[in-house]
């Protein structure tokens, strides 16, 4: 009876998120002029704003990965939204490593927290370093360094290419790396925007009441 019972335990997450799953379409499809009128609209906008900050802040981390990479520094992890995680992948001597909602699905003996949806693809190669993630709250991003603390202070590791192990200057041009890049990327948009140029709608006369000042003055529709 052990066996069964832990078959169960294994996959329970997963049946409950099918069955969820099921819930939420079952009820959008029978309120789905409804759900098309009112909540589809706001959930755009809600779902647009969101990807609008991500991408600034998406912009933001890219400044502090890639001077922390040219500086030598360890990157652990490299993500776009935050925790838990929706998908990881990391490449490895066997190939690439690919790890889904690990923290919902987790299995036995797994020092590196792969979960149960775990695979690996592709030729066997050098390992990398840095794990790219997409987290499941679909907001911000982050970059994990070797030795980083964003509350407290940085631990203290034995490693050169650890964060904290890095010379003051060093460190300064990667935490500031993030907002260069943001003001590098406005003003990039600004040009594009400025040489693309945006449609505007013209000022159109949609009506002139007769006898009013405007009609008096000769403007017509149109």
């Amino acid at each position: 009876m052990s066996k069964p019972k832990g078959l169960l335990n294994k996959y329970s997450r997963l049946v409950l998120l099918v069955i969820i799953t099921g819930v939420v379409v079952y009820l959008i499809s029978n309120n789905f002029d409804k759900f098309k009128s009112v909540f589809l609209p706001m959930s755009w906008n809600i779902f647009l704003a969101l990807m609008g900050f991500s991408a600034v802040v998406f912009i933001h981390e890219c400044g502090h990965f890639i001077v922390a990479k040219l500086s030598d520094i360890k990157v652990e992890t490299f993500s776009i939204f935050l925790p838990p995680v929706l998908l990881g992948v990391r490449r490895t001597e066997e190939g690439l490593r690919f790890r889904i909602l690990p923290k919902f699905f987790p299995k036995e003996n797994d020092p590196d927290g792969d979960g149960l949806l775990s695979f690996t693809v592709g030729k066997k190669g050098r390992a990398g370093e840095t794990e790219y993630r997409i987290g499941l709250i679909p907001l911000a991003g982050y970059v994990k360094m070797l030795g980083q603390e964003d509350t407290g202070a940085d631990k203290q590791i034995d490693d050169p290419r650890a964060f904290p192990n890095k010379s003051i200057g060093v460190r300064m041009a990667v935490i500031s790396a993030g907002v260069i890049f943001n003001v590098i990327a406005a003003i990039g948009i600004l040009m594009m925007v400025y040489l693309i140029g945006i449609d505007r709608m013209p000022a159109v006369v949609g009506g002139v009441r007769p006898g009013s000042p405007a009609a008096q003055a000769g403007l017509q529709a149109g």
